[in-house]
């Protein structure tokens, strides 16, 4: 055996003898005080949870909750997952787009994103038995494959108009990205208070839902960077990645402009949240966190805790044509005190009620109500 054998040897002794026990003693206890945060959050459950996932569930008929073969062959043709928990035990199943779309690589992230998700609360909790489909695109609408869906599924966003079928549950960045997301906005909130400030709004983000020419009118981000070119002292607005466009992507690269970290995104009092392919996530979940003021353009797309947050309460609403931007920055300039005190709510709701435990706990009253359908039809 050579030197560098038994170097590698010792090395990999050392590791499994001395740091990798205390890295599962680490995983463990953080499970221990992730369970209990859990617990206690089930004992007060908090009102706008039950009334979303109540809306939800209404007028979803008892039987579609059964996975019959043609909720099958439609689902086969969606990027979706089947979820099925049996006596604590959880199983996947990936439906057949996953075999022959371009985009396989892009939704098995999800995938796995969701099914850990699902995973650590199974280690948390007892889940009940239950079997349910989970959708994987941006957001389901009348855009995306597979809408309108005749059956219920879960999904990470929706139009509240549109899809009485889709019961809402937090998306694919819960447990990979959030508590990571949430801990970098902490950081910068205690670099820059609210004194210290800029006067003004940011946004940066890619062209999601700028499609192929500019007669479309769900243009939502471009017509955001074309305003915001015409008042720059205002607002800060580009796009740091132009992907979606198709034809007018050469016009869409006029408003591109450099990457802006999260650090110095909460450099500005007042934070852009806009749609794309849907609601904007994770940029609005993590905004919620920051000590600044959230501008929300108004929309009939929706996540789990949208319809928590009230106008002037937890955020300044302004048109998704943007004709009232200028308007609406100037009140939130004239009106500091004020705005401060909403950026407050908007922190104070995020850290009660958007926590992890808070997805989870979400998630896991979803399960539990269809579950209850599912033995209550059967």
């Amino acid at each position: 055996m050579n030197l560098k054998k038994i170097k590698l040897y010792f090395m990999l002794g050392f590791v499994f003898i001395n740091i990798l026990p205390q890295y599962v003693i680490t995983i463990d206890n953080n499970l221990k005080e992730l369970k209990i945060d859990f617990e206690n959050k089930l004992i007060k459950i908090p009102a706008w949870m039950k009334k979303q996932i109540s809306n939800d569930f209404l007028g979803v008929a008892v039987e579609t909750f059964n996975i019959t073969p043609k909720v099958l062959n439609h689902y086969n043709n969606m990027p979706a997952i089947r979820i099925t928990i049996n006596e604590g035990e959880l199983s996947v199943h990936r439906s057949n787009w996953f075999q022959h779309n371009k985009w396989q690589s892009w939704a098995e992230v999800r995938a796995l994103c969701m099914i850990k998700g699902f995973n650590m609360l199974n280690s948390i909790t007892v889940l009940p038995d239950a079997d349910f489909l989970v959708y994987l695109w941006d957001c389901f609408g009348p855009y995306n494959p597979g809408s309108p869906s005749f059956f219920p599924i879960l999904g990470p966003a929706k139009d509240r108009k549109l899809n009485n079928n889709v019961i809402l549950i937090p998306d694919f960045h819960f447990v990979e990205i959030y508590p990571k997301l949430i801990s970098e906005v902490e950081e910068a909130n205690e670099l820059y208070p609210w004194s210290e400030k800029f006067n003004k709004a940011i946004w940066r983000g890619a062209s999601n839902g700028v499609k192929y020419d500019l007669s479309e009118s769900r243009h939502v981000r471009l017509k955001l960077v074309e305003t915001a070119s015409l008042m720059p002292e205002l607002i800060d607005a580009k796009f740091n990645h132009v992907g979606q466009g198709g034809n007018i992507r050469p016009y869409l690269m006029k408003f591109t402009g450099n990457r802006v970290s999260i650090r110095n995104h909460i450099k500005f009092k007042y934070q852009l949240a806009i749609d794309g392919n849907g609601p904007s996530y994770p940029g609005t979940y993590w905004r919620q966190f920051a000590n600044c003021a959230v501008i929300k353009n108004i929309s009939d797309g929706i996540q789990w805790y949208y319809e928590a947050l009230q106008p002037y309460e937890h955020y300044i609403p302004v048109k998704s044509d943007f004709t009232d931007l200028k308007d609406k920055i100037i009140w939130c300039q004239d009106h500091d005190e004020e705005l401060q005190k909403i950026a407050a709510n908007t922190n104070n709701f995020a850290k009660n009620n958007l926590q992890l435990v808070d997805n989870l706990l979400y998630v896991y009253l979803v399960i539990k109500e269809i579950s209850y359908r599912q033995i209550k039809d059967s």
